[in-house]
């Protein structure tokens, strides 16, 4: 029997060929494998969820989106800075025992240092004991506050008040800070309008040219954006659990987890 042998030029162009459409039809699969991945990203990017927005800790403050968001928009993240009307909450881990659960309102701040009133320490000393010349406050459930430990001789006023007060200074808003003297008391409790407040402290909390800026840095102090019923209408003994569980989303939002050492829900 003959057997039939193909010659090698004979088989050749049939291997190239073979060969050259295998490849063609692998170009084409990956080709459309592509562009079937990039129609599923683009349905992805369409349908996907509407960014968190959230709020500044001021219940007045315009919406703010997340984090990740504003970076995308190159909108930077509502930070509150430190100046002259910012709260200070203390962390949960602050070592210094003073300001232990403390939350400070600045009245003053510059390079030459900073100055605060811790707004949740009321003490049980009625005004009336403290400046007993002052009939009104009598009738009045005042109670002295602890504003810190410096200068705890002094006497020092929170004042909400539409009116204008020249021996006073503007913190924040219609918040003023002003040492309290009888003269203003008398003049606060004599003319007192819709809304009008007043907090007296004794002594304050001080902080030398950049203490503050170190003690904020290691994430001793959280800063949130001021609010006048923060100041006059919460409840002290609830101010410090309410601010630092509000804050705490949105450190969250924006991916700032270190400041989440100094909270426990």
């Amino acid at each position: 029997m003959i057997a039939l042998h193909a010659h090698p030029a004979d088989v050749a162009p049939r291997f190239v060929g073979f060969r050259g459409q295998r490849c063609c039809t692998t170009l084409l699969l990956s080709l459309a494998f592509l562009c079937f991945s990039a129609a599923l990203s683009a349905h992805a990017v369409t349908t996907s969820r509407t960014p968190i927005m959230v709020k500044s800790p001021e219940p007045l403050g315009s919406p703010m989106a997340s984090g990740a968001a504003m970076e995308a928009m190159n909108i930077p993240a509502y930070r509150p800075t430190l100046q002259r009307g910012t709260l200070l909450v203390a962390s949960r881990y602050l070592a210094d025992p003073t300001f232990a659960k403390a939350v400070v309102l600045l009245v003053d701040y510059g390079a030459h240092g900073a100055m605060g009133l811790i707004i949740n320490r009321p003490t049980r000393t009625r005004l009336a004991k403290v400046f007993p010349g002052i009939t009104p406050l009598f009738s009045r459930q005042d109670k002295l506050y602890l504003g810190g430990p410096v200068a705890q001789e002094r006497l020092g006023l929170l004042l909400r008040t539409d009116r204008h007060l020249k021996e006073a200074a503007h913190v924040f808003a219609n918040i003023f800070f002003s040492s309290a003297s009888e003269d203003t008391l008398k003049r606060l409790l004599s003319g007192s309008e819709q809304g009008e407040n007043f907090h007296a402290y004794r002594g304050h909390a001080g902080w030398g040219p950049g203490q503050l800026e170190d003690e904020v840095s290691r994430g001793d102090w959280h800063l949130v954006s001021p609010d006048s019923r923060i100041v006059f209408d919460a409840e002290p003994s609830e101010i410090w659990h309410e601010l630092l569980r509000q804050s705490a989303g949105l450190w969250v939002q924006r991916g700032d987890h270190r400041f989440l050492s100094g909270y426990a829900p």
